[in-house]
């Protein structure tokens, strides 16, 4: 291996913030590729090129060469898209990296999984585009859904375009299908794998595989696992399989013939084409099909008149039952199909071994054969095959998509029902059950944009409730955890009377409790208490929000870690010779551990402030009493003074925390840091929190925290703590906090990672 390429994600903050946040998860990869290969690191946001290689080449004393932004966007490999931006700025990223991937050859390329910048190199590699020489592997450190699955949160907004759900699903699919996967601790392994992602454990490479310090070429598990990707060479299309091309038409003829004159100029010789007009009654139209009939005479191509419209369902049906191919493309009759789109549909299918391959399309507005660049509108590329996501809005694909035949004919082909989305409804059907499919991200045939057509007019209300009965309908047992995730935020929003892009109305809801086939009465009855919890906490959550909003400081910059009047910092800065981090012995830990009195065998969790309104210690007792009533083996300690002491005391005598222990204030209390397991800020206003945070990371001591500014941002960046926006004195805190702690390794790595550069950065006064 001589050339590398590490992807990490990409922030929205400051030169210095993103040259020691970002890298710090990264120190390891970067120290020990940068001393074997020609590494290569992509620059995101908007740094400086010059000064980011400065700082990596005095950090790793390494020449690593930096990619920017500019430079990604010179490798646009059709001059048509270039300008044609994706409403997700994930895919559009993605995009970005995958044409420069192709240009440069690196033998190795790693994705850091969060934001899924590995999205389309790792689906292109994976549908034939390219890059099958180099290895793709993704680096899970974290991702959205965990971070999730910990907050606890009912969502205020079911737009189903939202982007943090898309990613959910484009994270989980660059684990699921690239090369490798770079596990940061077994803790986030075991999460994927309890919510069964398709990870193979023979794919997975930890971090100790990395950070030994022999070189790759050595007899390492990574180098044996390379060694047998690279002797894969990339699947040709030799037999050139038959293809059946399926239009349906009606009273569209001019189209049509521009349709047919597309697939006849495709770099793909061996196909059929059927068309089956569904009973037209536009005289041009009928003209210029007889016409076409009359040009195209051989045994590929088929025309079939019917008497009766039926509509595009039973009429693509007909098509298929005339097929001799396995492999069958729909296209509707006003599109165009771009030079390469047969082959790279059929060298996809055979590559990924799918059953079903859908599409990117380019979206134009014009009457005319050829599109003009003028003519161009957008491009959009479909999700992939996530029900979760379909039933609010179609991820999954256009009808100009790619299917065996065999799998078509097993689903009972496309509905018959009028006015319906028959194409969203058949892919959803083909997920629900258990064929695979995936998408190939490139624009592989034009999409004519026509006032009052299909595209527009089915997109009504009754057709969107209809399909979503269908879909639960076709759910059924197979799927119980899908089909009460969808019922669950059915209710939500049906309750919360927001709107959406579309809204739910009472009746689908209550049709949808009543399908007895699918919900038992156990669950349905569940699911109808929890409405009016959703609905709480909804209200909760919008008043917790305004109080908080009340106490936050909207100022910036040394302010932030200045002198609190506990002598924790010099000058506005941390004071770094009295923070640091070190594994300590066994038996400092125990002596630490009784000098202030506390259990050796249980995980201990502090409250490091002074004990007044704004801190809310109370808060904190409330934590305590909630784990306590959970029977969880966590310890809670207060270090501290202030006018609420004799409250905390007293509320703890009160519940008998037998979980709690109050240690007057410290000195040191970077003392109290050796033994904790974590740091909990329960306080409402930024600086009353954001000095001690800052003590506790830089001792590698990971933190969990209300929502304030200074921490949301601190933790958002160096990933060693998690943020919630509940309230510390509900249940809601105490909940999150327990997802926290039952998956706290991945903070604690975190944390003792980042800990000497927040020591670096933090210690100066460069604010």
């Amino acid at each position: 291996m001589e050339s590398a390429l590490l992807v990490l994600r990409s922030p929205n903050h400051s030169e210095s913030d993103f040259m020691c946040a970002n890298i710090a998860f990264a120190r390891e990869i970067i120290s020990h590729l940068s001393r074997i290969v020609n590494l290569s690191l992509v620059l995101s946001g908007q740094s400086d090129e010059q000064q980011y290689s400065y700082f990596l080449n005095g950090e790793f004393e390494a020449k690593i060469r930096v990619v920017s932004p500019t430079e990604l966007n010179k490798y646009r490999a059709d001059p048509r898209e270039a300008r044609l931006i994706d409403y997700r700025p994930f895919v559009d990223w993605s995009f970005e990296l995958f044409e420069y991937i192709r240009q440069y050859h690196y033998d190795l390329v790693i994705f850091d999984v969060f934001d899924a910048p590995g999205f389309i190199p790792i689906r292109a590699k994976r549908t034939g585009l390219g890059l099958q020489t180099t290895v793709l592997m993704s680096w899970l450190t974290n991702c959205h859904e965990f971070v999730n699955s910990q907050l606890s949160e009912t969502p205020c907004n079911f737009d189903p375009l939202i982007i943090k759900d898309q990613l959910c699903f484009a994270e989980k699919y660059c684990c699921e299908n690239s090369d490798l996967v770079l596990s940061h601790t077994d803790t986030i392994l075991r999460w994927v794998s309890e919510r069964q992602w398709k990870i193979d454990p023979a794919r997975v490479v930890r971090m100790d595989d990395l950070k030994v310090s022999c070189p790759i070429s050595g007899p390492s598990s990574l180098q044996i696992q390379h060694d047998r990707m690279w002797d894969q060479e990339p699947l040709g299309l030799k037999d050139s399989p038959l293809v059946s091309i399926c239009v349906a038409h009606y009273n569209d003829g001019r189209n049509l013939s521009y349709l047919l004159k597309s697939i006849e100029q495709n770099d793909y010789n061996n196909f059929e084409v059927i068309v089956v007009d569904d009973g037209s009654t536009d005289i041009e139209s009928l003209k210029i099909l007889e016409s076409l009939t009359s040009e195209y005479v051989s045994d590929s191509w088929q025309f079939i008149m019917k008497e009766e419209n039926e509509g595009p369902g039973p009429t693509r049906n007909l098509a298929v039952s005339l097929a001799r191919a396995e492999f069958v493309i729909f296209m509707d009759s006003d599109n165009l199909a771009a030079k390469t789109m047969i082959s790279d549909f059929v060298n996809g299918i055979l590559t990924s071994g799918v059953d079903c391959l859908t599409c990117s399309m380019v979206q134009f507005r014009g009457d005319g054969p050829v599109p003009e660049e003028a003519d161009l509108v957008e491009r959009w590329m479909p999700l992939g095959g996530s029900v979760a996501l379909g039933f609010y809005h179609n991820f999954l694909g256009d009808t100009n998509f790619c299917v065996k035949k065999s799998v078509f004919e097993a689903l009972g082909g496309f509905s018959d029902i009028l006015d319906f989305l028959e194409d969203w409804d058949f892919l959803a059907r083909l997920v629900l059950a258990g064929f695979e499919m995936d998408v190939i991200p490139k624009g592989i045939y034009f999409y004519r944009l026509r006032s009052g057509s299909r595209f527009q007019s089915d997109w009504s209300r009754n057709s969107i409730q209809a399909l979503r009965k269908r879909l639960l309908y076709s759910a059924g047992h197979r799927h119980e955890k899908l089909v009460h995730s969808i019922l669950i935020k059915a209710i939500a929003e049906n309750e919360r009377l927001r709107a959406s892009v579309w809204k739910l109305d009472r009746k689908i809801v209550k049709t949808v409790l009543k399908l007895a086939a699918i919900v038992s009465e156990k669950h349905r009855l569940i699911l109808e208490n929890m409405t009016a919890n959703i609905y709480t906490k909804l209200k909760v959550g919008i008043s917790n929000s305004r109080r908080l909003i009340q106490y936050l400081n909207p100022r910036v910059g040394k302010e932030y870690i200045a002198d609190d009047g506990q002598n924790f910092t010099t000058e506005g800065k941390i004071d770094s010779s009295r923070f640091f981090v070190r594994i300590i012995t066994d038996s400092e830990h125990e002596e630490q551990l009784r000098r202030f009195g506390l259990p050796s065998s249980r995980p201990i969790f502090g409250f490091v402030s002074e004990l007044d309104e704004r801190s809310r210690p109370l808060g904190f007792l409330r934590l305590a009493y909630w784990m306590q009533m959970f029977k969880d083996n966590g310890f809670f300690v207060i270090t501290g003074d202030g006018p609420l002491r004799d409250d905390v005391l007293a509320i703890a005598a009160k519940y008998k925390l037998s979980n709690f222990k109050w240690i007057p204030l410290l000195e040191r209390p970077e003392q109290l840091y050796a033994v904790l397991s974590g740091l909990v800020i329960t306080g409402a206003f930024a600086q009353q929190g954001s000095t001690v945070m800052l003590q506790a990371l830089a001792c590698g001591v990971p933190v969990f925290s209300t929502d304030v500014a200074e921490s949301r941002r601190v933790l958002g960046l160096y990933g060693s703590g998690l943020v919630v926006k509940h309230d510390p004195e509900r249940k809601d805190f105490a909940d999150c906090f327990k997802l926290w702690k039952d998956n706290l390794d991945i903070y604690k790595t975190a944390a003792m990672e980042t800990a000497d550069l927040i020591r670096k950065h933090y210690g100066k006064n460069d604010w």
